[in-house]
């Protein structure tokens, strides 16, 4: 669904685009500049900064989570003026981060040979995965002193889709010494293994409408005369919160890139 979005604003753009640059009786062409159109595919890392906390069972707190994420979308750019260039991209992102920590916690420990219970410390895990995804836009400035280079900034615009957390709860050790010496097992009392699920829900009071701005830098690869392959680098800085639920929870990410392009519209000479 998100890919057919994608190709349907960028093949509005494309056609548009096209019938302004035709010349009539009444408009005679102009000088044409060059304009680009293409794909491009990202995988890089989501990282948190601010923290968030959930609300079932225990007010936990978690921050510093990371995430491998990705993005892919197209793009289309035209030059406006020498060595500069006015573009948008529209990017769907995966923006997810994984976050946990480690805590003793005093548990009910019950002897296998009288019986008695003691309550000691147990070594736990508290782990939120979160699923984070929106749909970017993403205006831009080109700026490209010589041909080879791509180095773009422009802020982005994304509509927050997904936004939701899975809570778990890992029991981090088998067995426990009691104060009589004896060594038990020991498990979740509610449930087969080690791990629980405490909660899986959306995040409370998500912000659905997001802000951000970026850079990129990358270096264009002629395939052929209008073909061009480009890595690419961009760090994207959000100016929003994801949840309210917490304290500045934001998703830095970074990708590496890699674009395919199609150069069009040389630039051309007016006739006198």
């Amino acid at each position: 669904m998100y890919f057919r979005i994608i190709l349907f604003v960028f093949a509005v753009v494309f056609v548009a685009q096209n019938l302004l640059c035709q010349s009539t009786p009444l408009l005679p062409k102009t000088n044409e500049r060059e304009s680009d159109l293409g794909i491009l595919l990202g995988l890089g890392m989501n990282f948190q900064s601010g923290d968030f906390y959930t609300t079932k069972d225990c007010k936990c707190l978690f921050s510093d989570g990371n995430k491998l994420g990705y993005s892919f979308g197209a793009f289309y750019q035209k030059e406006f003026a020498n060595s500069l260039k006015w573009g948008i991209m529209l990017l769907f992102e995966s923006k997810s981060i994984n976050s946990s920590y480690r805590i003793k916690e005093l548990d009910e420990v019950t002897s296998q040979s009288t019986n008695r219970s003691e309550y000691i410390p147990l070594d736990y895990r508290y782990k939120a995965e979160t699923n984070i995804s929106m749909i970017s836009l993403l205006p831009y400035l080109d700026i490209s002193l010589v041909d080879f280079l791509v180095t773009r900034v422009g802020f982005s615009v994304s509509s927050l889709g997904q936004a939701e957390y899975t809570h778990s709860k890992e029991l981090l050790q088998n067995t426990a010494r009691l104060s009589t010496g004896e060594v038990v097992n020991v498990n979740f009392k509610d449930t087969d293994g080690n791990v629980k699920v405490i909660d899986k829900t959306d995040f409370q009071n998500k912000i659905s409408l997001q802000f951000g701005a970026f850079a990129m830098l990358g270096a264009n690869i002629n395939l052929s005369s209008n073909l061009y392959l480009s890595p690419i680098f961009q760090y994207s800085f959000p100016l929003t919160n994801i949840s309210d639920n917490g304290n500045n929870f934001k998703v830095h990410s970074w990708r590496f890139f890699m674009q395919l392009s199609l150069k069009f519209g040389k630039k051309m000479e007016l006739d006198d």
